[in-house]
């Protein structure tokens, strides 16, 4: 089984993430406006990474790619 970590994310209106709170097994005491699931390196480096809306379906994708 792949070694998941959480990913709470605060983003602004371009998706750029201005606030991040991860690690595994937490609870976020504050709102965030999305959560994911995501290996140790994209928990890691969310700085590198925004939020891409395609409909309603939320992912992180890096930076340059959306572009």
């Amino acid at each position: 089984m792949e070694d998941l970590w959480q990913a709470f994310v605060n983003v602004d209106s371009a998706g750029n993430i201005t606030g991040d709170y991860s690690g595994k097994n937490i609870v976020a005491e504050d709102p965030y406006d999305f959560f994911f699931l995501v290996d140790k390196e994209v928990a890691l480096s969310l700085h590198e990474y925004k939020v891409h809306l395609d409909g309603f379906k939320p992912s992180l994708v890096p930076k340059q790619s959306a572009e």
